[in-house]
């Protein structure tokens, strides 16, 4: 193990995900000692390490505040506009429409829908999840006069 230039890789990497956090120690603290989203970017970080092509990211801002969400969405529009595919699973509705450009929704281990576009709302993928039929139908029909 080199110790020198991998602080420095360490320190690059902790920049590049913006994560902050652990006293005086530094990069040297342990990831428990990180807030929740420092962890999560901490992850992150690791997972870039290995310059990958396409990064799976599973529920990325689950039980992270407010702040840490906003700092992993701007991480994740920022690989992906370096050309970084990111697979997102979430199940958080609002998530997937802010980040995502195509959308699957999964029920009972298939796909359900296959949203892209100005289909992309909250109606059509809950009701493609829950199996409910989110589109709009014929128009309703005045009721028939009943004639004796």
């Amino acid at each position: 193990v080199q110790p020198g230039p991998e602080r420095r890789t360490v320190r690059e990497m902790l920049s590049r995900v913006d994560a902050r956090g652990g006293g005086k120690g530094g990069q040297s603290a342990p990831a428990s000692s990180l807030s929740g989203g420092n962890q999560q970017k901490l992850l992150f970080g690791r997972s870039l390490l290995r310059d990958p092509r396409v990064l799976i990211a599973d529920e990325p801002t689950r039980g992270v505040d407010v702040g840490a969400k906003r700092a992993i969405y701007e991480l994740l529009a920022t690989l992906t506009g370096r050309g970084l595919g990111v697979l997102l699973i979430s199940s958080d509705v609002e998530e997937i429409l802010g980040l995502a450009h195509r959308v699957l929704v999964m029920r009972g281990g298939r796909v359900a829908a296959e949203l892209t576009g100005d289909a992309m709302t909250e109606a059509a993928i809950l009701g493609a999840a829950f199996g409910t039929d989110s589109s709009p139908g014929p128009p309703p029909q005045p009721p028939k006069e009943v004639r004796e």
